[in-house]
């Protein structure tokens, strides 16, 4: 049986949606890193998205004061964010470079995320462009305090990507063909 033209554009729209969607995920913790340090994690996809990860902070890690501690995620040696929150040292939540979507919570709470001497979790999203083979590093820059101090982790890293504007408009282009050629097999069956 010879597909219908409309069956063919739909197989189109699907293959092309199909490049859109989680691209890396890990959810393994990294546990607690010393400050300063580092983490990377490499991954593949191409494309437009979002970059989400929930960052853990351990005792006294400090916002903007006498002490501060500064976060840079940087995505394929581009920086993405640059910034300092307050997870448990004190200090004023900075944002420097990025415009991050940020959620504070600690022990499910996030009143109380605020705490001294018991660290804090954070979940932020950032957007981000993906090119093929990426790498991205995670840094956290201040004084050597040692963990039992201060300590920071990743504790779940997620990349996604978005279709790009090409594909929605081959999207809405696609059902106007669906549904011209729909209503010209109507017309037809009613003559």
């Amino acid at each position: 049986m010879k597909p219908t033209f409309a069956a063919l554009v739909i197989a189109a729209l699907v293959g092309s949606a199909a490049n859109a969607g989680v691209i890396y995920t890990n959810s393994t913790p990294t546990g607690e890193i010393a400050t300063p340090g580092s983490t990377s994690y490499s991954f593949t996809g191409t494309g437009a998205g979002s970059l989400s990860f929930e960052l853990a902070g351990y005792r006294t890690l400090d916002g903007v004061n006498c002490c501060t501690d500064t976060l840079t995620v940087d995505l394929n040696g581009t920086t993405l964010l640059q910034a300092s929150y307050n997870l448990g040292g004190g200090g004023v939540n900075t944002v420097f470079v990025g415009s991050p979507i940020v959620t504070f919570y600690q022990s499910g709470s996030p009143e109380t995320y605020n705490g001294t001497a018991n660290g804090g979790l954070i979940d932020i999203t950032l957007g981000a462009a993906f090119a093929g083979s990426n790498t991205l590093t995670f840094t956290y820059a201040g004084a050597a305090q040692g963990l039992g101090d201060e300590a920071w982790g990743i504790n779940s890293v997620s990349a996604q990507t978005v279709p790009e504007p090409a594909s929605w408009m081959l999207l809405v282009g696609g059902f106007g063909l669906i549904g011209a050629a729909a209503r010209r097999h109507r017309t037809t069956a009613a003559a």
